[in-house]
């Protein structure tokens, strides 16, 4: 589906699906699996900071299909890395953000394709440090 501006150029539009993540904004300690030490406090997700942990949610049927994913990283010290990675991983294992330092209020939106073998929804952190997630939102890329 395509749109025109004022200009006269052609922009793209995307037909999202509804929302599959429950509790995105990490309102409530509830939904998330959260493994390795990872916890909800204060309205955000925050990573171990002495190693690897998790926040997962399974939510993807077994199809191959492409999904908006976006993501707030409030915080992240210490060279923090955010993958999706685990045995249930619908996107297998591949790094989604990688910081030098110190870096503060990072917003990603991006488009991945699921396996069609697994169905978690898992965000990961294998390294030591701050890192503090918000605003988690998932949704198909409708054709």
């Amino acid at each position: 589906m395509s749109n025109r501006r004022a200009s006269g150029l052609k922009t793209n539009t995307v037909n999202l699906g509804s929302e599959l993540i429950v509790n995105g904004d990490f309102a409530t300690d509830t939904v998330w699996n959260k493994l390795g030490g990872s916890t909800i406090a204060g309205g955000e997700g925050t990573f171990n900071p002495i190693g690897a942990s998790y926040f997962i949610q399974v939510i993807f049927p077994l199809t191959v299909k492409t999904y908006q994913v976006e993501l707030d990283i409030i915080y992240v010290s210490n060279n923090g890395e955010i993958q999706f990675a685990g045995g249930n991983s619908a996107f297998g294992n591949q790094l989604v953000y990688k910081s030098v330092g110190i870096n503060e209020n990072v917003h990603l939106k991006f488009n991945d394709t699921t396996n069609g073998t697994q169905s978690g929804f898992q965000l990961y952190s294998p390294t030591s440090g701050t890192l503090i997630i918000d605003n988690v939102s998932v949704k198909e890329v409708l054709p």
